[in-house]
Parts: C-alpha cells; structure tokens; sequence
C-alpha cells in the first residue's frame, strides 16, 4: 500500500468540489460521482492512515485536511447532490464532508501520536474546531 501509494491517491480527493480535470484526461466523473468518490476516499483515510502515519508527514497530510476542513466550515455556496450513503442528510450543503473529515481527525488524534497532535494543534485545529462548535450549537 505504501509502495504503490494508494494514500496518496486518496489524498488527491481531499479538495474542494468541483474538481479540476487533469489535461487529456479521458473519462470525466459527474459531480455527483465525484462527491461519492471524496467520502468514500475520507473513509477510507481514517481507517488506513493511522495504520501508517510516516506518510502522514511525508504527504503533509495536516495541512491538506485543515484545508479542506476551513472549506467545508466556510459559507461559499456547494450544490452537493447528498443522494448516497455517505452523503446522507447532506443535500446542498457541505455537512457530509464535514462529518467524514471531523471523523478522520478523530481517527487519527486517536493514535496518540504526539507528533500528530503538536502538527495539528500549530496549525490551529482547537480554535477552528471550538469556533465551528459554537457556531452550531448558536
């Protein structure tokens, strides 16, 4: 898994929708199909990433979440389709990939990893995570 970098091919769906085509790519996935493949992609980072947290560091892995974290808690408007599973409850609105990347957060602070934990506190995680918290709880 390692050698073929199968992390990193998940990692590569941890972006803001819609996606951007890669140039002569021949096949192109619907939003709908993209979205599904972006929960499936986090689901799978949570069970196989704290299995492997070297590339955790390698792939800078903290920071490509709290990106996509800090874009899914922002009020830019997303017409997600929300009609799969992982997609449940999420119809246009981010609020599937927000409950799959708190998700894998938690997976990975888990691993009481202090490296992980010093990574993601310095990229300011308990702030933003309380700040969102607030917010909803309001």
């Amino acid at each position: 898994m390692i050698d073929s970098r199968v992390l990193l091919t998940f990692l590569s769906y941890i972006e803001p929708l819609p996606r951007k085509t890669q140039p002569g790519n021949v096949f192109e996935w619907t939003l709908s199909q993209t979205e599904e493949l972006q929960l499936h992609a986090i689901a799978a980072l949570s069970i196989l990433l704290p299995q492997s947290l070297n590339e955790y560091f390698e792939y800078h892995v903290g920071t490509r979440l709290l990106l996509f974290y800090e874009w899914t808690i922002n009020d830019d408007e997303y017409q997600s389709q929300g009609n799969s599973f992982f997609g449940k409850g999420g119809r246009n609105n981010k609020r599937s990939q927000l409950r799959y990347i708190l998700r894998l957060f938690r997976s990975l602070l888990s691993t009481k990893d202090e490296r992980i934990q010093m990574d993601l506190c310095d990229q300011g995680i308990i702030p933003s995570i309380t700040g969102i918290r607030k917010k909803f709880s309001n």
